[in-house]
Parts: structure tokens; C-alpha cells; sequence
């Protein structure tokens, strides 16, 4: 652990522990097992020493997939949902939600974000806060539309498996009633 360090959101009475890059966070499992349907498949609580049980044995997060300031914003979020008062902040959380699979706080956030697209005035300056909002809104959708693309693909061949098994059994019901 000597190249790691800890979050300041490094909970001390958190029960699990992710690692992004160089970075501990220790958090309660249940923010995130309870919504995370892809965190929980891949976490065995039950048996000793799982993934994420410990700073030696951390559940390792992917740094292509999450950026850390968007874990952060996460994280900080879940500790006090007021930090997440600026558009930027807003579609940060968004993008860490997507990554993990966060169903319920994506959509918390997204009535957030909402509630200050409206109440922003329309005739605001485009300044250098806005422009990377509408970057990390540009990733979000990005990522969203890939997620989309790759459920289609899957419901594709689901339906094309199921297509193909439904006339092979036609096909041996045929042989076996004709013999």
C-alpha cells in the first residue's frame, strides 16, 4: 500500500474500499451494491477477504472507464447532495453513475440538473464553467449512445439465437412426426 493514498473521502467506518489509480476510498457497500446490479454480481461479500474487503485487498476501478474527478464528485455527492449545485458538478456525478451503473442516483441527479437548467437564464454568457459542462455533457451522451448501440446488439442476437433455436426445433418436430 506504499504508493497508495487515501481519499479524503476515505471513510474510516466505511465497509468497503475501492481503488481508482493510486487512490483509496473507503465507503459504505450497501450506496452502491444496492443499486449497482454489475458491482454486486462481481462482489461475493460472503466469502473472507473479497474484493474491496480491505486497503490490501480493494476493489480496483478502471481509470478508462471512471475518472477519478468523477468518483470524487460522486462520492462527495453521496456524502452531501448540496455539492451537487452546478450544471459541471451535475453531469460529473452523471458520468461516474453511468460508469458504475448507478440507476437511482443518475436519475436523483438528472432532476437536479433539471431544476438548474430551468432556473438558469437563458441569456447567460457562455463561459469557461459552461463549455466544460457541455464537454462532459458531450461524454455523457457519447457514452450513453455506445451503452444504447451495445443493448441493441445484444437484444439483437438475443432475438436472432431465439429465432434460429425456435426453427431448428420447428424443423425437428417436422423430421420427428414424418419418420
Amino acid at each position: 500500500m506504499s504508493d497508495l493514498q487515501r481519499s479524503p473521502f476515505y471513510k474510516e467506518d466505511g465497509d468497503f474500499v475501492f481503488q481508482l489509480g493510486s487512490t483509496l476510498y473507503k465507503v459504505e457497500a450497501d450506496t452502491f451494491l444496492t443499486q449497482s446490479w454489475p458491482l454486486k454480481a462481481r462482489i461475493d461479500r460472503s466469502v473472507p477477504n473479497y474484493k474491496g474487503s480491505s486497503d490490501d485487498n480493494p476493489f480496483r476501478l478502471n481509470s478508462e472507464i471512471i475518472a477519478q474527478d468523477d468518483f470524487d464528485a460522486l462520492i462527495e455527492f453521496y456524502y452531501n447532495p448540496a455539492t451537487a449545485d452546478t450544471r459541471e458538478k451535475c453531469l460529473s456525478i452523471l458520468l461516474a453513475c453511468f460508469a458504475l451503473t448507478l440507476p437511482e442516483t443518475e436519475a436523483t441527479v438528472q432532476a437536479i440538473l433539471e431544476t438548474i437548467d430551468s432556473s438558469s437564464a437563458p441569456a447567460a454568457s457562455v463561459n469557461a464553467a459552461n463549455m466544460k459542462a457541455d464537454k462532459l455533457l458531450a461524454k455523457y451522451q457519447k457514452q450513453l449512445r455506445h451503452i444504447n448501440d451495445l443493448h441493441a446488439t445484444v437484444i439483437e442476437r438475443f432475438k436472432e439465437d431465439w429465432v434460429r433455436r425456435h426453427s431448428e426445433e420447428s424443423r425437428d418436430d417436422a423430421e420427428n412426426s414424418g419418420t
